[in-house]
């Protein structure tokens, strides 16, 4: 009789539990119950993926042994993508496309025993997974951080400018965010960068590891420009604005009078 009656509150129990969304097991007449508000509520396929920002921190949680989180991120144009996991679960990350094609994975590249992905990218969706380390019997929670730079933020990840007379297209994604250009001139001269935008925006001119000029508005609006002679070599301009937004870095390259001569001298001798 006790045991009928510890099966029927048994039984009771798992139908009240089951009509309120509860996830349950029972093992050998023992019920578990698996607390809801552990989960993180992330997809955990491609087609149910969790739409994300290009630049956002999402909570995320691996509810079970084997469970696989999804999301989905639409890049407007080409840039760098940074997607890493912070916490103290022992994550693995996949980067794929829209042909769901893993471009990207890793483990440990982030801090403690997170990974990290860089990747340069093109404009269109992207999915990310992330799982445990160890799949077959590990859960936990983690911050899933998603980063876009159309840019670099670095000279060492500056983006080259082929022609010193061009306008190339620029967003300042995050407060605090920075791009670098390079641009290579080939002989004496002015060289002259400017940016357009609805911004308030301050930029520096540097060469090799010295900072040439620097301005933050003498162009349009709150633009700045930098109008600087120059010699042969290598450059780098440095944007960063008060607020985000969009910009048009345009530079303009004159040769200096010397220099014009110089060409007409070779032109006519090659004639």
């Amino acid at each position: 009789m006790k045991s009928y009656l510890q099966w029927s509150v048994a039984t009771i129990a798992i139908v009240i539990l089951s009509a309120c969304g509860s996830n349950i097991s029972v093992n050998n007449g023992n019920t578990a119950l698996n607390n809801p508000s552990t989960k993180s509520g992330n997809g955990n396929t491609r087609s149910t993926a969790t739409s994300i920002n290009p630049n956002s921190t999402t909570a995320g949680n691996i509810d079970s042994a084997g469970d696989e989180d999804w999301f989905k991120v639409v890049i407007p144009h080409d840039g760098t993508l940074v997607v890493e996991t912070t916490g103290a679960t022992d994550t693995y990350g996949y980067l794929l496309d829209a042909s769901n094609r893993e471009i990207a994975s890793n483990d440990d590249g982030g801090l403690n025993r997170n990974f990290k992905i860089s990747k340069s990218v093109t404009a269109g969706t992207y999915y990310v997974k992330v799982k445990h380390h160890d799949p077959s019997e590990s859960m936990g929670a983690y911050s899933l951080v998603a980063h876009f730079d159309d840019h670099g933020n670095s000279k060492d990840g500056a983006t080259p400018i082929n022609n010193p007379n061009s306008r190339t297209s620029g967003r300042i994604e995050t407060a605090g965010d920075v791009d670098w250009f390079k641009i290579q001139i080939s002989r004496a001269g002015v060289l002259e960068v400017q940016t357009t935008s609805s911004m308030d925006t301050n930029g520096e001119l540097y060469k090799d590891g010295d900072r040439n000029a620097s301005d933050n508005n003498n162009g349009s609006g709150n633009n700045f420009k930098i109008t600087q002679t120059v010699t042969a070599g290598t450059y780098y301009v440095k944007v960063s604005a008060s607020s985000t937004g969009d910009y048009w870095l345009d530079s303009q390259f004159t040769p200096s009078v010397a220099e014009q001569a110089q060409g007409s001298f070779s032109d006519n001798d090659n004639n």
